[in-house]
């Protein structure tokens, strides 16, 4: 298959037939890791995302005509909720299986969207969207430069007067639940905070 290099830090999710493994800097991973993940550890529980787009749809007041880009959107089970109160959603993921997942809801539901698989770094939308969504934790995982540019991405992808709402976890709770791991497929993960790099390191 493709395989693309990594940056100089360290990845740590990357699939393999046999489960999850460590790479270290400067090895070559396969470019579709991330179709390999299983779902639940890529997205929020159904019912807890659909209750924080409800949330969000409340705090923000969308209202019909709003324009959202959901970007990574995973397959729509937060922005489904916006779509509702009439926001007119489009979303982009870097995993295609979540890009069919996310079209799919919106036909089941009557709701009109726009979905399409690309990497966040790349996001544009022209014009300037109301809301940009970065939601469940999905920031912060490349390297400095790389993470403020992709800031500037999605800053740039906003109107005058817009909002980006960025979730991300909790420093104190994340400290106090590092702890080791198994997972279903007998997989050892483990969590480690960096504190010089202020990054979580998981190594599966």
């Amino acid at each position: 298959g493709i395989q693309m290099p990594l940056c100089d830090e360290p990845s740590v999710l990357t699939g393999t037939a046999g489960g999850l493994q460590r790479i270290a800097p400067g090895e070559m991973i396969q470019a579709d890791w991330f179709t390999r993940v299983r779902d639940d550890q890529w997205l929020l529980p159904e019912r807890r995302a659909g209750q924080e787009g409800i949330e969000i749809s409340e705090h923000l007041h969308i209202k019909p005509g709003t324009k959202v880009y959901d970007c990574p959107c995973g397959d729509a089970r937060i922005s489904y909720q916006l779509a509702l109160c009439g926001a007119d959603v489009t979303g982009m993921d870097i995993n295609p299986r979540f890009v069919e997942q996310a079209k799919a809801r919106f036909r089941s539901l009557g709701l009109s969207g726009t979905f399409s698989t690309g990497d966040m770094r790349n996001a544009s939308y022209p014009g300037g969207c109301d809301l940009f969504l970065n939601w469940f934790n999905s920031f912060g995982y490349f390297s400095e430069e790389e993470n403020r540019r992709h800031m500037k991405t999605m800053a740039d992808c906003i109107r005058p007067g817009g909002i980006l709402v960025l979730e991300g976890p909790n420093l104190e709770h994340i400290l106090e639940n590092t702890k080791l791991k198994y997972q279903e497929n007998g997989a050892l993960a483990h969590d480690e905070w960096d504190s010089e790099k202020r990054r979580m390191n998981i190594t599966y």
